[in-house]
C-alpha cells in the first residue's frame, strides 16, 4: 500500500540512528497514529469539524500503514544481525 512504501521511505532517514533512537521515534509515531481512534471515539474530530470518514481515512487507514511500516523495519533489522549469519531466511520463517 502507499502508507507502508511512504513509511519504508521515511524509516531510510532514519538508517543511521541507534536502533534505541529508531524503536522511540516509532513508537512516539505509532502512539500519535493511534490518537486518531481515540479521536474518532470521542467524537473530537466532529467538534473541530473533521467528519468521521475523513478521520478514519486519515488516522487509520493512512498513519497507522506508515506507523505500522515504520515499526516492522527496526525490528526486522535487529533481528537479522542478531541471528547466526546465513540463517536469516529460517528465523524469518520461524518467526513469521
Amino acid at each position: 500500500s502507499l502508507g507502508a512504501m511512504l513509511g519504508a521511505i521515511l524509516f531510510q532517514s532514519m538508517q543511521n540512528w541507534s536502533f534505541r533512537s529508531a524503536f522511540i521515534v516509532t513508537t512516539i509515531v505509532e502512539v500519535l497514529a493511534s490518537l486518531f481512534d481515540l479521536f474518532i471515539l470521542t467524537r473530537w474530530n466532529l467538534k473541530v469539524g473533521i467528519p468521521d470518514a475523513w478521520a478514519y481515512l486519515f488516522g487509520d487507514a493512512a498513519c497507522q500503514s506508515i506507523a505500522a511500516q515504520m515499526i516492522i523495519m527496526p525490528q526486522a533489522l535487529l533481528t537479522a544481525r542478531l541471528c547466526p549469519r546465513g540463517a536469516e531466511a529460517t528465523v524469518f520463517a520461524i518467526l513469521a
